[in-house]
C-alpha cells in the first residue's frame, strides 16, 4: 500500500511532485488525542495541499467514538470545513 506521494511522479490534478512524506491524518471533532496515538477512526475526506511546490495530503478522519461522529459523514470542497461541521451539527 502506498502512504507517501512520489517526488519523482507529477501530481495530474495538483500539476506538483509528491513531498516523499508520509499521509498525514488530521483530526476533527471534541476528543483530544495525542500525537501517535492508535485508535479507530472514520474518514470523511482527503485534501491535497500544495507545500513548498508539493503535493501534501492530508485525510481528515474523526474518532469513531467521538459524539460529533455520527453527524458527519464526509465534506464538501465548496464550503469551509466550520461551516459544513456546523451545517451537520443542526
Amino acid at each position: 500500500m502506498k502512504t507517501w506521494e512520489d517526488p519523482n511522479t507529477i501530481h495530474p490534478e495538483t500539476k506538483a511532485k509528491g513531498d516523499n512524506d508520509p499521509l498525514d491524518v488530521c483530526e476533527i471533532g471534541e476528543l483530544v488525542s495525542y500525537p501517535g496515538q492508535v485508535k479507530r477512526v472514520k474518514v470523511l475526506g482527503i485534501m491535497a495541499l500544495l507545500d513548498e511546490e508539493e503535493t501534501d495530503w492530508k485525510v481528515i478522519v474523526i474518532d469513531e467514538k467521538d459524539p460529533l461522529a455520527p453527524k458527519l459523514n464526509g465534506f464538501s470542497t465548496r464550503a469551509p470545513l466550520w461551516q459544513i461541521h456546523r451545517a451537520n451539527l443542526t
